[in-house]
C-alpha cells in the first residue's frame, strides 16, 4: 500500500484544567502538516480537542477522510486518547498505519510499544517534522522503516529504536499548513 493521505488528529482530551487557558491550535501539527504537504502528501489536519468533537465525530473524520496513515500527539495526561484514536483507526481499516509523538511519546515509547504495539505502528521520538516524510517516503519506497532515525516500533517481539534524529536548526525554513 502507498501512503498518500494522512489525518493527524489531535486527541480530545478535557480535564476542566486544560480548557482554564483557553482553545489553543496544536501548533507542532501546523508544522508538521505543512512539511507533509511540501512533501506531496495529502493532509487532513483534525483538532478534535479544540473543536470538543466526540468520539463518533472523529470516527466519521477518519471513515469519511478514508486516510492511508493516522498521526497523533500525547502529552501525558492525553495518552490513554491519543492510543485509543490508533486503535479507532486499526478498528476502522486494520491497514492504516498509526503513529504516535509528543513528549510522552518520546519519553515512554517502550512503555507504549510494549503495551499497545497492535494500535500503534510507530513512535516518532523527538521533532516529527522531517522524521514522518522520511518515514513515509521510506515506506512508499518499500525500505525498511529502522533506516529512518527518531523513530522506535515493535520488531520480531521487541522494541526497536532507531539512532536519535538530529534537532531542526532552521525552525523558519519549515513550511507551515
Amino acid at each position: 500500500m502507498k501512503i498518500k493521505r494522512i489525518t493527524l488528529i489531535t486527541p480530545p482530551y478535557h480535564s476542566g484544567v486544560v480548557e482554564s487557558a483557553g482553545t489553543w491550535l496544536n501548533v507542532g501539527f501546523v508544522y508538521i502538516a505543512g512539511s507533509l504537504r511540501a512533501a506531496g502528501y495529502e493532509v487532513d489536519y483534525y483538532d478534535a480537542m479544540s473543536l470538543w468533537h466526540t468520539w463518533a465525530d472523529i470516527q466519521k473524520r477518519i471513515e469519511d477522510f478514508r486516510p492511508d496513515a493516522v498521526l497523533t500527539t500525547s502529552f501525558t495526561a492525553s495518552i490513554v486518547d491519543a492510543i485509543k484514536i490508533c486503535s479507532l483507526a486499526k478498528e476502522i481499516d486494520p491497514g492504516i498505519v498509526t503513529a504516535l509523538g509528543n513528549v510522552h511519546a518520546t519519553f515512554c515509547y517502550d512503555e507504549i510499544l510494549l503495551h499497545d504495539n497492535k494500535s500503534v505502528d510507530y513512535i516518532v521520538r523527538g521533532e516529527g517534522e522531517v522524521t514522518l516524510v522520511e518515514l513515509f517516503d521510506c515506506l512508499n519506497a518499500g525500505d525498511d522503516a529502522k533506516k529512518v532515525n527518531g523513530l522506535a516500533f515493535w520488531r520480531d517481539g521487541g522494541v526497536l529504536a532507531t539512532p536519535k534524529a538530529p534537532y531542526i536548526q532552521d525552525l523558519d525554513g519549515l513550511p507551515m499548513a
